[in-house]
């Protein structure tokens, strides 16, 4: 399609424009910057924010509004391509060299393309001790010491997804009242709007010192869901920032009530001063009878790609673990009404990741999904040789399984119920986690490039820094609140901090209602500090830990009783106090009476 030209140009020279502009949406991220350094008459086209723009969009519209945040004006532009490859319609939309890129907003999208590309992007936890740190990572408690007073409820097996800025949506998880864990976990049904603090300018002047938490009432869903989805523990989960919902299926407790129910989280005005969310039951037709819904599971985990959200493992109603694909067709969803969504079973190639519960799974960019970890949920080590320690990739758009084999001898330990975390495109966290057969969490904290290379991340401070330390009472802070698992987490690019929300220790009966957040160091080799990746943290932490710090095999201090003295509250313990005060168990009065005996 031929456009008029621009004043004074020939129609050569618009010809030639045209077929330049038609040949770069072809290329790469790291073509075009060849490209833009070889060729004197193509430099000042490659230089235009518009191409980049246009090539972010069509390289991976959702990776491209996962890593902006959803709800930012960035974002919203590639909500706007809807075709299944969005180059054509970008193609039939004139770029005109040197136009005003005003509408294109403060982001840089050259940069946007080049953290996209595995092989450009800045790592944001940057390669060891010697790469130009200016501080290790930070460990910041968002919420007060005993998790009271406004904080959010997470316990085990909450969600929280980043939804853009400094703003998440956090859905706590449950509890169990039981002193060492129970058959049923008792659901909380909270969903909170979580605004962090921050702080704007180069002196760092915060804008907003505290914590936000607003609790949301997200409607029942016309009675269908009188308290949301049915069970948060175990569900799987994905947001989806296209369509601007949040998608759950499943969860329960194996020797109780499991479910096969899919639920949506649908989300307006977050990008202003009023963010509303609102529940919808998401039927689907056919039965799992017939083969055509996935059976009841929990500790299963999902991921939306482009108009499907994929589901993996899960343990059955009475214990069975699965491996099983499902995948839920998004191409029809629309909630202004009930919508009706088929599943189907995919058949993939490959070698699939062994039947398993509580594994860790996320997403990084283009379709790939990384799984690791889980179990059978056995209380004895495996006698056979397990695969739970290695690091399996589904590629999503071809229905094929792979594995990546570690670089070195080093391996990352075996975890269940941890947390995997993309930071951007080139690094994977994988924080937290416990073994049923050996029930003290570890509190790994351990960083992944997939798929060319297994290393090892530091941890907070140095490696000897826990080994060299004399104050008890610090070892005792990091064994009681940074050791924990079933809890969830979620990356922040523009912040580039890691924010964890709960957890618990089933096997103790602990439950933590808290806000954690990993600082990831800042890199002084960086050339700029940019618009998609923050800075990072120059600040030393105050309370170092060591990835491979374990607390002493013995019970927790609100288990321990010595000299007829009373034993010690735990965060932990305190959680599991908080939880039944939300169900109302107890009340308030004997609430503080249990937190405060004296």
């Amino acid at each position: 399609m031929m456009c008029a030209p621009p004043m004074g140009s020939s129609l050569l020279d618009e010809l030639i424009g045209c077929v330049h502009y038609r040949v770069l949406l072809c290329l790469d991220e790291g073509a075009l910057y060849n490209l833009g350094s070889c060729s004197r008459s193509l430099r000042q086209t490659v230089g235009e924010q518009a191409l980049w723009h246009r090539l972010a969009l069509s390289r991976d519209r959702l990776c491209c509004a996962r890593f902006l945040g959803s709800f930012s004006p960035e974002a919203r532009g590639a909500a706007m391509v809807t075709t299944e490859d969005p180059r054509p319609f970008l193609s039939t939309q004139r770029f005109l060299p040197g136009a005003a890129g005003g509408e294109l907003g403060m982001i840089d999208w050259r940069e946007v393309c080049r953290h996209l590309n595995r092989s450009m992007a800045e790592r944001p936890w940057p390669n060891g001790p010697t790469a130009g740190m200016a501080g290790t990572a930070l460990w910041t408690e968002l919420t007060d010491e005993e998790g009271h007073g406004g904080a959010p409820l997470g316990s085990q097996s909450p969600h929280i997804f980043w939804i853009g800025g400094d703003r998440l949506l956090g859905v706590a998880g449950g509890y169990s009242p039981d002193v060492v864990g129970g058959a049923a976990l008792h659901p909380l049904r909270e969903v909170y709007l979580l605004d962090l603090p921050s702080s704007s300018g180069t002196a760092g002047v915060a804008t907003r010192p505290d914590l936000v938490v607003k609790r949301l009432d997200c409607g029942t869903a016309g009675g269908r869901l009188p308290h949301g989805h049915p069970s948060m523990n175990g569900a799987a989960s994905d947001f989806d920032p296209i369509r601007r919902c949040i998608y759950f299926f499943g969860g329960g407790a194996p020797h109780s009530d499991v479910h096969n129910a899919c639920s949506a989280l649908c989300l307006e005005g977050w990008e202003g001063d009023d963010p509303r969310a609102t529940w919808q039951v998401v039927a689907s037709p056919g039965s799992v009878e017939s083969d055509q819904m996935p059976s009841p599971v929990q500790g299963v985990k999902g991921t939306v790609f482009q108009d499907e959200f994929v589901i993996f493992g899960g343990r059955r109603q009475g214990g069975r673990c699965t491996n099983d694909v499902w995948s839920l067709d998004l191409a029809g969803a629309s909630f202004a009404a009930t919508p009706t969504l088929p599943w189907r079973r995919l058949e993939c190639d490959g070698e699939a990741p062994s039947p398993r519960v509580w594994h860790c799974a996320c997403q990084a960019v283009h379709g790939q999904w990384f799984i690791y970890g889980g179990s059978t949920w056995q209380f004895e080590e495996p006698a056979e040789p397990h695969d739970f320690r290695t690091l399996f990739v589904f590629h999503i758009a071809d229905r094929r399984w792979s594995s990546v084999a570690p670089a070195s001898p080093e391996r990352p330990p075996w975890a269940v119920a941890a947390s995997l975390v993309p930071l951007g495109c080139c690094q994977l966290l994988l924080l937290g986690g416990t073994l049923p057969h050996m029930p003290e969490p570890p509190g790994v904290l351990r960083g992944w490039e997939p798929p060319d290379s297994m290393r090892r991340a530091c941890g907070c401070g140095d490696p000897g820094a826990m080994a060299n330390s004399h104050d008890f009472e610090q070892e005792q802070h990091i064994a009681e609140v940074y050791l924990r698992s079933h809890f969830a987490a979620s990356f922040i690019p523009q912040r580039r901090s890691v924010v964890v929300l709960g957890g618990s220790r089933y096997f103790t009966g602990e439950y933590f209602n808290d806000l954690l957040e990993l600082q990831l160091p800042s890199d002084q080799q960086r050339s700029s500090s940019g618009t998609v990746l923050g800075e990072g943290r120059r600040q030393e932490s105050q309370h170092r830990l060591y990835g491979e710090f374990q607390a002493p095999n013995q019970l927790p201090r609100h288990l321990q009783v010595e000299d007829g003295r009373q034993a010690q509250l735990t965060r932990g313990f305190l959680g599991r106090l908080r939880g039944m005060l939300q169900e109302g168990i107890i009340d308030e009065e004997q609430f503080n009476m249990m937190r405060s005996p004296n």
